[in-house]
């Protein structure tokens, strides 16, 4: 393996990326992706959502923060093996930091063709957001993962993350590129990034 880290999936050199890539189809076709395996847990998102919109009453409501909780509840189920309440402080907290981190990367792509405005007063850049809130999505990510590790059953699986950390595991002593900080890359920043 090179002696260079590249996190993730798509930084990674030739080799890294092929054993990345491999392994990340495998298990996300294993997870359900691509088949009806998937479509139970999309259906219990969409229950969850029709329950929440039962309780607004008929009342004017902005339903853009459920969708983006509706939508981030079926990634993270494939994710982590599980799924959120949307009253959960933590998952709501996670969900408006990747909707800042959008916000900011569509921002700073915006700004980065106009250089001009880089000198305006203020963060017009959205910089300071963009970092703000993808140090929220690592450290959430590395909290998960530290908490995965604690309860991982190897024969019991579930999630994308366990089955990394159960590849982790098996590939101890062996050149590899699945560690500890190109899991949290993997896991937190791709399914995101805009």
């Amino acid at each position: 393996m090179t002696q260079n880290f590249h996190p993730g999936i798509f930084w990674g050199d030739d080799e890294v990326w092929e054993e990345q890539r491999k392994f990340a189809l495998a298990t996300l076709k294993e997870e359900g992706m691509g088949k009806e395996t998937l479509e139970p847990m999309i259906l219990e998102e969409v229950q969850a959502y029709l329950n929440e919109l039962r309780k607004v009453e008929g009342t004017p409501y902005d339903i853009a923060e459920l969708i983006h909780m509706a939508s981030s509840n079926v990634i993270q189920s494939v994710l982590l093996g599980y799924r959120s309440e949307y009253d959960d402080e933590c998952f709501r907290h996670q969900v408006g930091a990747l909707l800042d981190r959008i916000k900011a990367c569509i921002q700073t792509t915006a700004t980065d063709n106009i250089p001009l405005i880089k000198w305006l007063p203020g963060d017009i850049t959205a910089k300071a957001m963009l970092i703000r809130a993808s140090q929220d999505i690592y450290d959430h990510t590395a909290q998960c993962v530290t908490d995965h590790k604690m309860d991982l059953d190897p024969s019991n699986a579930k999630g994308y993350l366990e089955h990394y950390l159960v590849k982790m595991k098996a590939d101890v002593g062996k050149p590899t590129s699945f560690n500890g900080k190109r899991i949290i890359f993997t896991v937190c920043i791709y399914p995101y990034h805009p």
